[in-house]
């Protein structure tokens, strides 16, 4: 392992693609403070007015599934593209605050730009500890917020689980190197059927738990694999429209029942045969 400074190409890639901030901005504020439960609820209570609600519970969800993103997706995106581990110490981490298109989309402010360097020799050994320690991280906070605000961790983790699969299957799919396809397709699986639920500080694997078929909700899209859980993002948005995997979604009920009555046909005709 050989400890090493991102590249200005790297550091420009998670600024392109990842919402990493590049400067620092003087309404940041530690992701660390977020262990505070007294300026978690702060903040939390300030996310009600940024995403035009009064309900806690509502405003918790998306707090969750921008916060997520900012924590484990540019890392796991530098792990498997590069090789390489992004600190993970939350006090070199920083929210910047950030509102487009009137929706607030925070950014993060990453300290300390170090990566650890990864041979293929120890990779098999540091991967789990690795992963342990972003997803412990993760864990309790999603924790805090669900004893805050009372919304279920199931919908917290899949808020999270979302951009992972995008992250592997949309993403860094779009690669040619054969390494890093190689390294797409080991961290993936890794990360749905190696890690266990006690990774995760829960009794069931979130990534393996939500990791459902795509199913083909319209002739003109490509297939979709609907939530199990709602993130209530109709109620964030001024055409209230849910996400495109909304298991709220009309078309989606539909998809889901055309699935089961096709599966339920195809047993009748193998009991029968």
């Amino acid at each position: 392992m050989m400890r090493q400074q991102l590249t200005n190409n790297q550091l420009n890639d998670l600024v392109e693609n990842f919402r990493i901030e590049a400067d620092q901005n003087s309404n940041m504020f530690s992701l660390s403070k977020l262990r505070d439960e007294q300026f978690l609820c702060e903040v939390l209570e300030e996310a009600k007015v940024d995403f035009d609600t009064d309900n806690l519970f509502i405003a918790a969800s998306q707090f969750i599934k921008r916060i997520g993103f900012l924590i484990v997706v540019p890392t796991l995106y530098n792990l498997t593209k590069h090789n390489q581990w992004l600190s993970a110490n939350w006090s070199n981490q920083y929210i910047v605050p950030r509102v487009k298109n009137n929706k607030w989309v925070p950014s993060l402010y990453l300290d300390d730009l170090a990566v650890t360097s990864i041979d293929e020799t120890s990779r098999q050994k540091l991967l789990p500890q690795y992963l342990e320690q972003l997803f412990g991280d993760i864990a309790t906070l999603i924790e805090s917020v669900s004893s805050i605000s009372r919304v279920p961790k199931p919908i917290l983790w899949e808020n999270i689980a979302v951009y992972i699969y995008w992250l592997y299957e949309v993403k860094l799919s779009e690669e040619t190197d054969e390494k890093i396809m190689t390294r797409v397709h080991h961290d993936f699986h890794f990360l749905i059927y190696e890690l266990e639920a006690k990774q995760f500080h829960e009794s069931f694997q979130p990534l393996k738990r939500f990791h459902g078929i795509k199913r083909l909700v319209s002739l003109d899209a490509e297939p979709v694999r609907i939530r199990r859980t709602c993130c209530f993002y109709y109620e964030v948005n001024e055409s209230r429209n849910c996400c495109g995997n909304c298991p709220k979604s009309e078309l989606n009920k539909a998809a889901c029942r055309a699935t089961k009555d096709s599966l339920y046909e195809r047993d009748m005709i193998r009991q029968r045969g």
